[in-house]
Protein backbone atom coordinates (compact mmCIF):
# COMPACT_ATOMS: atom_id res chain seq x y z
CA UNK A 1 0.00 0.00 0.00
CA UNK A 2 2.78 2.44 0.15
CA UNK A 3 3.58 2.17 -3.56
CA UNK A 4 -0.41 3.40 -3.82
CA UNK A 5 0.07 6.31 -0.95
CA UNK A 6 3.26 7.40 -3.01
CA UNK A 7 1.03 7.60 -6.17
CA UNK A 8 -2.29 9.08 -4.67
CA UNK A 9 -0.67 11.60 -2.06
CA UNK A 10 -3.82 12.95 -0.72
CA UNK A 11 -6.16 11.65 1.25
CA UNK A 12 -8.75 8.48 0.87
CA UNK A 13 -12.13 9.71 0.13
CA UNK A 14 -13.80 9.01 3.15
CA UNK A 15 -11.24 10.90 5.09
CA UNK A 16 -12.07 13.75 2.89
CA UNK A 17 -15.27 13.73 3.41
CA UNK A 18 -14.99 13.45 6.73
CA UNK A 19 -12.63 16.69 6.74
CA UNK A 20 -15.50 18.47 4.61
CA UNK A 21 -18.22 17.27 7.04
CA UNK A 22 -16.46 18.46 9.44
CA UNK A 23 -15.11 22.22 8.22
CA UNK A 24 -19.17 22.81 7.61
CA UNK A 25 -20.00 22.12 11.08
CA UNK A 26 -17.63 24.16 12.00
CA UNK A 27 -18.99 26.86 9.83
CA UNK A 28 -22.24 26.46 10.64
CA UNK A 29 -21.41 27.17 14.49
CA UNK A 30 -18.98 29.67 13.64
CA UNK A 31 -22.55 31.55 11.99
CA UNK A 32 -24.44 30.59 15.02
CA UNK A 33 -22.22 32.54 16.59
CA UNK A 34 -22.18 35.60 14.70
CA UNK A 35 -25.39 35.58 14.99
CA UNK A 36 -25.50 34.94 18.49
CA UNK A 37 -22.93 38.15 18.95
CA UNK A 38 -25.02 40.03 16.57
CA UNK A 39 -27.80 39.75 19.06
CA UNK A 40 -25.94 40.47 22.03
CA UNK A 41 -24.60 43.47 20.32
CA UNK A 42 -28.06 44.99 19.49
CA UNK A 43 -29.17 44.37 23.35
CA UNK A 44 -26.12 45.80 24.62
CA UNK A 45 -26.91 48.95 22.17
CA UNK A 46 -31.13 49.47 23.42
CA UNK A 47 -29.58 48.92 26.70
CA UNK A 48 -27.27 51.78 26.29
CA UNK A 49 -30.55 54.01 24.79
CA UNK A 50 -32.45 53.44 27.66
CA UNK A 51 -30.08 54.10 30.16
CA UNK A 52 -29.18 57.34 27.97
CA UNK A 53 -32.74 57.83 28.32
CA UNK A 54 -33.21 57.60 31.79
CA UNK A 55 -30.00 59.77 32.88
CA UNK A 56 -31.51 62.23 30.83
CA UNK A 57 -35.08 62.15 32.15
CA UNK A 58 -33.20 62.18 35.80
CA UNK A 59 -31.06 64.97 35.14
CA UNK A 60 -34.60 67.08 33.90
CA UNK A 61 -36.31 65.52 37.13
CA UNK A 62 -32.97 66.83 39.13
CA UNK A 63 -33.06 70.49 37.28
CA UNK A 64 -36.89 70.67 38.04
CA UNK A 65 -36.78 69.68 41.30
CA UNK A 66 -33.52 71.98 42.22
CA UNK A 67 -35.61 74.81 39.97
CA UNK A 68 -32.70 75.33 38.21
Amino acid sequence: MKWLQRMLPWPAKHERRKAVEAAEAEHQASRRQAQEAARVREQIRKLARANHYSELIEQQILRGHRGA
